[in-house]
């Protein structure tokens, strides 16, 4: 049984209808719960198929898609992409075939090649440190809630990125997920918590929080960069 956030109980069989009406004859392999379904106002769904999507991110009604390929999830496994790592770290499995499941799981606690993985999370931390950038910029021209907005939430995704390849640089190999790592890491801590307060509703998005956010960011690049 899943709640949303208006406390409608969703029962399996009914969740399990809808994903079904949703992909027609074509039901996921796999269908996982994720993020903090009892509690938001939808309901998370990871969806593996056999084929690539259409579409990667879809939502129908109180369920928020993210669509991936078996495939696409075991290359950005390899890869250790907290876009798919978290998911089977903190995932609930839901229905379809639990063999793919079991073994994208057993595969993120076997990864290959951990300094390919580390470049891709840098890669990926400097991208969107570039956009968090960017969105900062444009404010200083156009002010404007939303690019301040944006700017602090992309600036959580390169602290994020930047911090997980901190973490497999320097520890024996064991997957980690967001909420642990934020533990571990004090500067990660404080961009997250600037994101949680630009969550409660009536607060006042101020240009020093997202500030905040890209100088910790390159605060801890450059410490990397001189280790």
């Amino acid at each position: 049984m899943v709640q949303n956030g208006k406390n409608k109980q969703i029962g399996d069989s009914e969740l399990k209808n809808l994903l079904g009406d949703l992909f027609n004859d074509d039901i996921p392999l796999v269908a996982v719960i994720f993020g903090n379904y009892p509690y938001g106002a939808d309901i998370d769904i990871l969806c593996l198929t056999e084929n690539e999507p259409s579409q990667e991110r879809s939502n129908v009604g109180i369920l928020d898609l993210l669509n991936l390929s078996v495939e696409k999830a075991s290359y950005l496994i390899e890869l250790l992409d907290p876009i798919i790592t978290e998911l089977i770290l903190t995932g609930k499995y839901f229905l379809g075939d639990r063999s793919i499941w079991d073994n994208l799981t057993d595969k993120l606690h076997n990864v290959c090649d951990i300094d390919i993985a580390i470049s891709h999370l840098l890669r990926e931390s400097s991208k969107w440190y570039i956009i968090a950038y960017d969105q900062f910029m444009a404010h200083q021209y156009k002010e404007s809630r939303d690019l301040i907005k944006w700017s602090i939430i992309n600036g959580a995704y390169a602290s994020s990125y930047l911090h997980f390849a901190k973490y497999y640089a320097k520890s024996s190999y064991e997957p980690i997920d967001l909420r642990h790592l934020i533990e571990i890491f004090p500067a990660l801590r404080m961009t997250m918590n600037c994101v949680e307060k630009i969550k409660i509703k009536g607060t006042e998005i101020e240009t020093s929080m997202a500030r905040e956010v890209l100088k910790n960011w390159e605060s801890e690049i450059l410490h990397i960069s001189a280790s």
